[in-house]
């Protein structure tokens, strides 16, 4: 599952919660849509967290699979795209108290994938800094080195505070500012 950039987890949770309930319940897609007044289309992407879900169809679809409980029904709502004024009940935020949680994390993991993500740049002679092969090297280095256990623990090390270094500053660029040093 992915999250869109700024929503946070919320939409794909409750998605992977709700596809885990219909297929519970052995359902399609269009008979599940069907009593939302919607598209099996409409519901497949309410499912993967790619539309924000409406606190109507999310109400009505969780009494169709079944769940009566009141509270469980108020706790996924409250995931729906509602915004609070509260910082902590942000939209895209989750704190999941409420009664069942077990059961809406199982769907979570069982709807993950892993995802991995490469990238690769060249950046061509022309634009290069004079800092660049040095950069390189380094980087070069690094990754031999991350063979070696004490090696990887002191990039890990590295990686800490490079993180740290953007949560304080995010239009800092710690690699670089690391290696020109």
């Amino acid at each position: 599952m992915t999250t869109t950039y700024g929503r946070g987890p919320a939409p794909p949770v409750l998605g992977a919660y709700l596809r885990a309930l219909r297929l519970a319940r052995d359902l399609t897609l269009c008979d599940a849509a069907e009593v939302v007044g919607s598209s099996a289309a409409k519901l497949s992407r309410m499912e993967t967290g790619q539309v924000a879900q409406q606190w109507q169809d999310v109400s009505t679809l969780l009494r169709f699979y079944g769940v009566t409980p009141w509270f469980t029904i108020v706790g996924a709502l409250r995931w729906s795209g509602q915004q609070s004024s509260a910082p902590e009940r942000r939209a895209g935020t989750i704190h999941d108290n409420a009664e069942d949680w077990a059961d809406r994390l199982r769907a979570c993991e069982h709807h993950a994938s892993a995802t991995c993500g490469y990238a690769s740049a060249t950046i061509p002679h022309i634009v290069q800094t004079t800092e660049y092969p040095v950069a390189r090297d380094c980087l070069a280095a690094g990754l031999a080195a991350a063979k070696d256990p004490e090696a990887s623990a002191a990039l890990l090390d590295v990686a800490r505070r490079r993180f740290e270094q953007l949560a304080k500053d995010p239009e800092s660029d710690p690699l670089l500012e690391e290696l020109t040093a």
